[in-house]
């Protein structure tokens, strides 16, 4: 009984809204949709290597949309832009080009490049490579043709990297020393038997980590 009586309420105040008034929101819900939907296939267009056709055909049709409606309800585009603020920018001023809407919506997709590869060589150490290192540098011994430098860069942080290595030596049964450490970088030294390997993990400034490894064999 209670849920009759609420709509009984409520059914005349919804029926006295002015039917242009609805029209008025439904148009505006369409548009809005059209937009999003036009912003959805520009971003997969443009990463097909297709964004200025389809994001032209997309500004074009929402044009339209615009255009059909104003012939109906003169000064329509005002009050959609109060209904839904921010349409009517999106339509008349489109962004120059698609990257930059993805850059907002994605900014990983929009930065993300192919990473670098290996150099050759080979890796070094009881330790497996931490995940998402690049083998940037491998030098052997110049002289006698003893020991190997092998360098690694990357994106990733400090801590997580250092725990990897050290933590795998240690499994690997090998005795720690630290020659240094700081807030940025640490330098040990692991000693198994004969085997004598040296780990420098170092934080750069701009997010990278570089990890090196030196054996004396």
């Amino acid at each position: 009984m209670s849920l009759l009586s609420l709509a009984h309420q409520v059914a005349p105040r919804i029926f006295a809204i002015r039917k242009r008034t609805w029209i008025v929101v439904g148009i505006g819900i369409l548009v809005f949709i059209a937009v999003i939907i036009w912003a959805g296939i520009s971003a997969l267009s443009w990463l097909w290597g297709q964004a200025p056709s389809v994001a032209e055909t997309g500004r074009n049709a929402a044009s339209v949309v615009l255009g059909q409606a104003e012939q109906v309800i003169p000064g329509v585009r005002e009050r959609i832009e109060q209904v839904v603020p921010g349409v009517q920018k999106q339509i008349e001023n489109a962004v120059p080009g698609v990257k930059e809407q993805v850059g907002i919506w994605l900014p990983d997709a929009a930065k993300k490049e192919p990473a670098p590869s290996d150099v050759s060589g080979t890796d070094i150490g009881p330790v497996i490579r931490f995940p998402g290192l690049t083998r940037e540098n491998f030098q052997r011994g110049e002289h006698d043709g003893r020991g190997i430098t092998v360098r690694y860069v990357g994106r990733a942080d400090f801590q997580p990297v250092l725990n990897h290595y050290t933590r795998g030596f240690e499994v690997a049964g090998y005795r720690q020393e630290i020659i240094s450490a700081t807030r940025e970088s640490e330098r040990h030294r692991y000693a198994k038997g004969t085997d004598l390997v040296e780990l420098t993990v170092m934080g750069k400034p701009n997010g990278e980590i570089q990890v090196e490894l030196k054996s004396a064999l």
